[in-house]
This record gives structure tokens, sequence and C-alpha cells, in this order.
């Protein structure tokens, strides 16, 4: 059962407890609270599910690009103190 919002807002305490699923359980049983009518469509579901899977799938790609970055980055600096540049021309000059 969904309870509806408006009807859980209006009561005073237990709405944020671990023990909210006991707490509206008691209203409903006591007809305190109404049950809410809206029930969103299958279509509409599942476009939430997508919705919900992308996002997941878009944060899940920034992490990876992180930290490949991040190593990229390590190994660049590890590179740069084994073979650290001495000062002076930096360009290789080609063979002919």
């Amino acid at each position: 059962m969904l309870a509806n919002p408006e009807d859980v807002k209006a009561r005073k305490g237990h709405k944020t407890d671990p023990e909210d699923s006991w707490w509206l359980a008691h209203l409903s049983r006591h007809a305190m609270i109404r049950p809410s009518l809206y029930s969103a469509s299958l279509a509409v579901r599942e476009l939430r599910d997508l919705t919900g899977w992308r996002k997941q799938l878009r944060q899940h790609g920034t992490t990876e690009r992180n930290r490949t970055q991040k190593v990229l980055e390590l190994l660049g600096k590890w590179s740069r103190s084994l073979f650290p540049r001495s000062k002076g021309n930096h360009r290789v000059q080609p063979r002919c």
C-alpha cells in the first residue's frame, strides 16, 4: 500500500525513524491515513528504471575516466623520476 504523502506529512513524529514501516502500518490499520490512489503505469515505471540505469552508467563512466586519468598522472610522475630531462635542448636530433 502506498500512503498519501499529504496525510503522512500532516501526522506528527515517526516519519524519519527506522520504525517508519511499523508506524505507517499502525496508522493505516486504524484508518488514520488514506491510501494513495495513484500508481504509475508500467510504461512510466519502465522509463524511470531506464533513466536510473542510464544515470548509474554515466556515473560509472565518470568514475572510470577519473581512475584512468589518475593512473596516467601517476605513470607520468614515475617515468619523469626514472628519466629526468637534462638541462638544455630536449629535442632529439634526427639521424640522417
